[in-house]
Formats: C-alpha cells, sequence, structure tokens
C-alpha cells in the first residue's frame, strides 16, 4: 500500500495514488506502508479449570451440611448415643481410674456440648462435628484413664 503526501498546502483528493504519477510531480513525498498481517494464535474457546481437591475436612463439612433432610435421625442418634452409652462407659472407665475430678469435668463438659446444640436445633453442618468432637474428648478421657490404670 502506498500512501503519498503532498507537501504543497493543496487539497488532495485522494492520498492513495499509484507510483506511476508520483514520477511526474516531484512536491510528492511517497511514503510506502507495508501491510502488517497479524499473527493468527490458535486457542480453544473453552475454558478449563483446573480441578481443585478438597480436603477431608472440606469434604467432612460438605457432607455434615447435606445431611440437613435427617436431621432428626442425627439428633435422636446423637442424644441417645451419647446420652445413654458413650457418656457411661466413659464415666465407668473415670471411676475405676480414681473418680478424678477433672475427667469428671471433661465428661460432663463433652455431653453437654451435644447436648445443647440439638436443644437448640443448630444445622447438622454443626451438630455433627460437635458430635465427633464431643466422641474424641470422650475417647480421650478414656485413653487416660486406662494409661492410669
Amino acid at each position: 500500500m502506498t500512501l503519498i503526501i503532498r507537501l504543497a498546502f493543496q487539497v488532495i483528493p485522494s492520498a492513495v495514488q499509484c507510483h506511476s504519477s508520483a514520477h511526474d510531480n516531484p512536491a510528492i513525498l511517497i511514503i510506502q506502508f507495508n501491510d502488517m498481517k497479524t499473527i493468527q494464535h490458535t486457542f480453544s474457546p473453552a475454558y478449563e479449570r483446573a480441578e481443585k481437591k478438597e480436603s477431608i475436612i472440606t469434604r467432612f463439612f460438605n457432607w455434615c451440611g447435606s445431611q440437613e433432610e435427617s436431621r432428626f435421625g442425627w439428633l435422636a442418634t446423637i442424644v441417645t448415643g451419647h446420652g445413654c452409652i458413650i457418656t457411661p462407659i466413659t464415666l465407668f472407665f473415670v471411676m475405676i481410674a480414681g473418680n478424678n475430678f477433672v475427667f469428671w469435668g471433661m465428661v460432663i463438659g463433652a455431653m453437654a456440648m451435644a447436648l445443647i446444640v440439638n436443644l437448640a436445633a443448630l444445622p447438622t453442618k454443626i451438630t455433627i462435628p460437635v458430635f465427633f468432637l464431643s466422641v474424641l474428648i470422650d475417647l480421650v478421657v478414656i485413653f487416660n484413664c486406662i494409661a492410669l490404670l
């Protein structure tokens, strides 16, 4: 593509002229531009995100949130299982190990936190982890009582 610019103050009807007419008039400056070609990139229009791997804790909390439709079953399991099975067994080990006051407080606290979150009608994404935490506390008390024997 050739662009011709006239140096005089004349009105140019057409700024682009061919080379043959440019040689006839010496007052015309010829500037030649090379055609600029764009680089064609190939790309996929579909964006694929790298799959994130969820940790086991995140999957556990997502599972706890999905248990909302069976909330009353979890309530019955937690109150009955913890109050009638786990806590009496833990208290049995505490009494065998010598009735340590700290262990009694931990057992009662574990039972209380499992009971309070259920009586407050909190969602399962809170009640299930609190239940497992209270069972973990009871297991720690049982192992400490066994270690004291």
